[in-house]
């Protein structure tokens, strides 16, 4: 029987009970002037908000989350949030979030096969010698690429390990793609 001995990786993806009013306060949110100390490497537009409201908003689905992660009571406290907006051309480096538990993102825009893409990157694959894993996915034993992209639509939330490497592959169209992301610290009740 095959095993996988560490979960570390892993995302919880869904869609909210309350997507249209998560939308609605994703696009509106007010913004800080807070600067970033962080994303030099990338070409996207980023946005700090005001922390007020959020954590209600996002109870529901930060609940569902937790539940589906552990049965140990926790408590999810949101430490940055920000929105995102990418333009013709911009993109997220492959990165993680330093000194935060788990990370999130809500999607504004559904799914487009010329927008930006989400990613996962699998920072194994590096080890990984190229023979044995053109087999394995030649084969559909197991599934050994670089990188994992989800299908997000509008609405849709993902809360991922902050850990987990990640990116936002070149936007293609005019269109303009809205995302809002956030850092949570996790706490034992």
């Amino acid at each position: 029987m095959l095993q996988i001995p560490f979960n570390n990786y892993f995302y919880y993806h869904f869609a909210p009970d309350n997507k249209d009013e998560l939308i609605e306060y994703c696009l509106n949110a007010e913004t800080t002037n807070e600067s970033f100390d962080w994303g030099g490497a990338c070409r996207s537009e980023k946005e700090m908000l005001v922390f007020d409201g959020w954590s209600e908003i996002l109870q529901p689905s930060i609940e569902r989350f937790l539940g589906e992660l552990t049965s140990t009571p926790l408590k999810a406290y949101i430490d940055e949030i920000w929105r995102n907006k990418y333009t013709k051309g911009s993109f997220q480096e492959i990165h993680h979030h330093h000194g935060a538990d788990i990370s999130f993102t809500i999607f504004c825009d559904d799914f487009n096969e010329t927008s930006s893409e989400f990613y996962f990157y699998n920072e194994s694959s590096r080890y990984m010698d190229f023979r044995f894993r053109q087999i394995m996915e030649e084969t559909g034993s197991l599934f050994m690429d670089d990188s994992w992209s989800p299908e997000p639509m509008k609405g849709d939330i993902i809360f991922f390990p902050s850990y987990f490497l990640h990116g936002v592959s070149v936007h293609q169209n005019e269109s303009i793609r809205t995302t809002v992301s956030g850092n949570m610290i996790i706490h034992r009740v």
